[in-house]
C-alpha cells in the first residue's frame, strides 16, 4: 500500500539528482518525499517488511527451524548477481 515510482537507472550514466542525494550513489536507492533515503538492498527489504510482512519473514519459525529474515538476507547477494548478469549479458561461449 505504498505509492512509489520505479526508475530504471544506467549504472554508467547515473542522473545528477542521485549525486545531490548521496555522495556515492548506489542502486537501488529509495528516496522518501521528505528527503530521507535508503541505499542498501538489505535496508530497503527491512523497511518494506517493517511496513508490511504478512508472511512474517522477519521472525524465526520455531516449527521449521528456519530463520526467514536470515534467509532473505542470504538471498539478496544471489539476486544482485543474477540481475547484473541479466542486465549486462554479453553473448559469448562463456555465458
Amino acid at each position: 500500500s505504498i505509492t512509489y515510482e520505479l526508475r530504471e537507472i544506467s549504472l554508467k550514466n547515473k542522473p545528477n539528482i542521485m549525486y545531490e542525494i548521496i555522495d556515492s550513489p548506489t542502486v537501488p536507492l529509495l528516496v522518501f518525499t521528505n528527503g530521507d533515503y535508503l541505499n542498501e538492498s538489505n535496508t530497503i527489504v527491512e523497511y518494506a517488511l517493517n511496513c508490511n510482512d504478512p508472511e512474517n519473514f522477519r521472525y524465526y519459525d520455531k516449527e521449521s527451524g528456519i530463520d526467514q529474515y536470515g534467509f532473505i538476507n542470504g538471498f539478496i547477494p544471489k539476486l544482485q548477481i543474477s540481475v547484473t548478469k541479466y542486465k549486462y549479458f554479453e553473448r559469448s561461449s562463456n555465458n
